[in-house]
């Protein structure tokens, strides 16, 4: 039963992990396109 429980436990926390990973990345790439667009608009 406790091995059961070390193995959700584990798995949750990696996936918290990926969660956070991912937003951090998606946050990046939003900023980054958001820079992008407004560099265009600067040079027009």
């Amino acid at each position: 039963m406790s091995s059961e429980q070390n193995k959700l436990q584990f798995t949750m926390s990696n996936l918290s992990s990926n969660i956070q990973n991912v937003e951090a990345s998606r946050s990046s790439i939003e900023d980054a396109d958001f820079a992008a667009e407004a560099a265009d608009l600067a040079k027009n």
